[in-house]
């Protein structure tokens, strides 16, 4: 029953206290677009292409709901990060698959989507959650986005920066004794 406005930008949101107890990752886990990427798995393993173009449309029609920093979904760097590594592969199945008129559609999705979350995460990337593991997220979508897209390294940073700081991350997860540095008990 909670309704998070839609058009109010990001950075006026306190995702962390939504009205009546509601919590962000409800909304977030729905909008981190596995639901398309699976179902563009199932149209390339069995070639149904009206699976793939509703997957497509599914995501034309977020972006058109969710403009960029505005609403819910813009205020984590993390949550765009989990929305460009699926649409990676969202983006490989579609051109696997072969058909000329999905393969038009997807240009245009990568045009709109792509350029916009990298540009995101790398601008807004984490700088403290617990053991700033968010940050390993938002670096390993980068790596992976930039590989596939090099072009994105001019409004980003090159993959190989990106992998740079993703291992000097992943070695500040880890106390001297070993442990967890993550305090989050979830």
């Amino acid at each position: 029953g909670v309704v998070i406005a839609p058009d109010k930008p990001a950075h006026r949101l306190n995702h962390r206290q939504l009205p009546d107890g509601a919590d962000a990752r409800t909304i977030w886990e729905l909008h981190r677009w596995a639901e398309m990427t699976r179902l563009a798995m199932h149209g390339w393993l069995n070639d149904d292409v009206p699976a793939i173009r509703t997957a497509q449309l599914w995501l034309e029609d977020w972006t058109v709901r969710n403009p960029p920093g505005m609403g819910i979904n813009w205020t984590s760097p993390l949550e765009a990060a989990l929305r460009l590594i699926n649409f990676t592969w969202f983006d490989a199945l579609i051109r696997a698959q072969g058909d000329p008129a999905l393969i038009k559609t997807q240009d245009a999705l990568v045009r709109s989507i792509v350029p916009v979350h990298a540009a995101w995460i790398w601008r807004y990337r984490s700088a403290g959650s617990s053991a700033n593991n968010h940050l390993l997220g938002e670096l390993a979508s980068l790596v992976v986005a930039v590989s596939r897209w090099p072009a994105l390294a001019a409004i980003a940073c090159p993959a190989e920066t990106a992998w740079d700081l993703l291992g000097h991350e992943v070695l500040h997860q880890f106390a001297p004794d070993g442990g967890s540095r993550e305090q989050a008990l979830h």
